[in-house]
């Protein structure tokens, strides 16, 4: 089991470059059908921590919850977080949803990003890279409070 790996779409290509340590398997614009089809790794995911961030690309005609249950079944991690991306409050839902389901934790990007606006700035990708390491907030976090980036997952 590595350390750590990102996975997913455009913002995940923007936290693997704040996590070099880390291995990234994403690519900009790519909906969550397209990954499974394309990146999704064979023999699955297994890594310490695990960064998704999927959802946010896809249309009408994907099965949005579906794809993101499919990608989680795969991840055998001891941490796993859900990036929350700002924009399309369905999407939003469908993520919390797969997350909870696995007591994940889900990182807010709508916090760290301008209104309106899907990507991080450079000091936001840097708070998800922190708190992907355990090192911004921590456990002691109360992360369900508003304003903060982190919400643990129930359980």
């Amino acid at each position: 089991m590595g350390p750590c790996i990102v996975i997913g779409d455009s913002l995940a290509v923007g936290v693997g470059q704040f996590r070099p340590d880390c291995r990234t398997i994403a690519q900009i614009g790519i909906n969550s059908s397209r990954y499974i089809a394309t990146k999704l790794p064979h023999g699955g995911i297994s890594a310490d921590t695990t960064v998704i961030s999927l959802g946010v690309n896809d249309g009408v005609n994907i099965h949005t919850l579906d794809n993101l249950r499919t990608i989680r079944a795969t991840v055998k991690s001891r941490m796993v977080y859900w990036l929350l991306p700002g924009p399309r409050e369905t999407i939003r839902q469908m993520i919390k949803t797969v997350a909870d389901e696995h007591h994940d934790q889900i990182i807010d990007t709508g916090l760290l990003s301008s209104p309106g606006q899907l990507h991080p700035n450079g000091r936001g990708y840097q708070t998800i890279a922190l708190e992907t390491r355990g090192e911004a907030f921590g456990a002691a976090s109360h992360a369900t409070e508003p304003g903060h980036i982190l919400r643990h997952g129930r359980g």
